[in-house]
């Protein structure tokens, strides 16, 4: 319509663009715009995204960056990590100024990669020193809870984790937020995301009982965490506790993992019955015909967009702790990845006769 010249990219076996054909026709300088599929009509195919963007970035020059950053002597090679200053930025802010802040939202998109790829490079090791034989993951994943200081911690590249051969689970502790009984707390990323991968989530449970009273005796500096111990003050207390996790592992497909964080804290009778009680409801939920998601609400995170947050910013802290940790009393939900959408909504691999969506997403 428009006049504009364009070539075709060859695509791969399964209908996606081919990305060695997409770097010979980038490597001729002549390529404005690239344009990717994420979902194509006839066969579903969803171009691989993160990586043709990554070959569009290195086919970048200086004076594009110069516009980007509004900095008019900075080149490709003389771009400088920017400050703890400027990474902490206008505390007064909920988002970051994109016409100010280019430089910090970049590096923060450079940080996660170096984080994950960081992750990967060790797990394949252990991966080929073992002939494959060990089972390897990441203590990684904090993509809801503190997401405002996550991309300063590299916790937000989570997708190229769940897309590595060599990562088998990735491992975190419930939510802080609300955490103390009678609260609800929520698990820190998106589940769904890392089942539809094949990997699995161990929930950390690293709550305290009520023998953490006897250690803030010795260590009185324990008292300043106690916000998010999960502290109780009862055996049977302790018991409520573990029972309201693996609720939660139950309905969103996790593991759990005891950390029994400072030593000593199952040291009681009740709670190893308890201990026994809830490691049988889990051996009860295997034998279960469907274990498919039941969600009638799908929680959606974009990864990409938590790097325009500002530093620790305590409204967006709210607002994201407060309204997924009510998401219980709501109705059945998962959460998953933004760029997962279209796995999710594909048939579960459980039951090819009907569709994963939930009503509300």
């Amino acid at each position: 319509m428009l006049g504009l010249a364009f070539a075709p990219i060859a695509i791969d076996s399964r209908a996606r663009m081919n990305l060695a054909a997409l770097e010979d026709q980038l490597r001729a300088g002549t390529v404005g715009t690239v344009v990717a599929t994420l979902g194509a009509t006839a066969t579903g195919a969803v171009d691989p995204l993160p990586e043709i963007l990554r070959l569009r970035e290195r086919y970048g020059s200086d004076a594009r960056l110069q516009a980007e950053w509004a900095q008019p002597g900075v080149t490709l090679d003389s771009a400088a990590i920017p400050s703890q200053e400027a990474r902490f930025g206008h505390q007064a802010r909920t988002f970051r100024d994109t016409a100010t802040e280019r430089p910090v939202i970049d590096f923060h998109r450079f940080w996660q990669d170096v984080m994950a790829e960081t992750i990967e490079h060790f797990a394949s090791v252990v991966k080929q020193a073992t002939s494959g034989r060990k089972v390897v993951g990441a203590f990684y994943g904090y993509t809801l809870e503190f997401s405002d200081l996550a991309e300063d911690a590299g916790h937000l590249a989570l997708r190229e984790l769940l897309m590595s051969p060599d990562i088998d689970f990735v491992m975190a502790p419930s939510s802080y937020h609300n955490r103390n009984l009678p609260g609800q707390p929520y698990f820190r990323l998106p589940i769904a995301s890392v089942n539809l991968h094949g990997k699995l989530f161990w929930n950390d449970f690293d709550q305290v009982s009520y023998k953490y009273y006897d250690k803030l005796k010795d260590d009185p500096n324990l008292k300043q965490w106690e916000w998010q111990m999960g502290l109780t003050q009862t055996p049977e207390q302790f018991v409520w506790m573990m029972r309201r996790e693996v609720g939660m592992e139950l309905a969103q497909g996790a593991q759990l993992a005891y950390f029994d964080i400072h030593g000593g804290y199952y040291e009681d009778p009740v709670i190893m019955q308890g201990v026994r009680e809830v490691n049988g409801l889990r051996e009860e939920a295997l034998t279960w015909p469907d274990r498919g998601s039941c969600a009638e609400v799908l929680l959606l995170v974009d990864e990409a967009s938590e790097h325009f947050l500002t530093f620790r910013n305590p409204i967006t802290r709210s607002l994201l702790s407060a309204q997924t940790a009510v998401m219980p009393f709501v109705a059945p939900y998962d959460v998953a990845l933004l760029e997962d959408c279209l796995l999710y909504t594909s048939p579960s691999p459980r039951d090819r006769t009907r569709s994963r969506m939930p009503s509300s997403a």
